[in-house]
């Protein structure tokens, strides 16, 4: 039985080209994923993006203050502060 992720993450890395990125998210949404969490250690953020569209789309940017947050994972939160130390 093939079981696909709803959410996908990705820690960036500076090397990451946007070619390279766009080619990953339409692999994630072709295995099934619903989401994709970007992490950016430099910028210290966190994106949400959609992947259920023609093309992947940003629903939520959250900096290392804030509380990461996901309708496909009701209450659960994610202070980011805790994982960019």
């Amino acid at each position: 039985m093939d079981v696909s992720p709803d959410i996908v993450m990705e820690i960036l890395s500076p090397s990451n080209t946007s070619r390279e990125m766009e080619n990953r998210l339409r692999d994630y949404k072709q295995a099934g994923a619903y989401q994709c969490w970007l992490f950016s250690t430099g910028a210290e953020t966190a994106e949400v993006l959609d992947l259920t569209g023609e093309e992947p789309r940003s629903i939520a940017l959250f900096s290392r203050q804030e509380v990461l947050t996901s309708n496909l994972l009701p209450g659960f939160e994610l202070l980011l502060s805790e994982i960019f130390n």
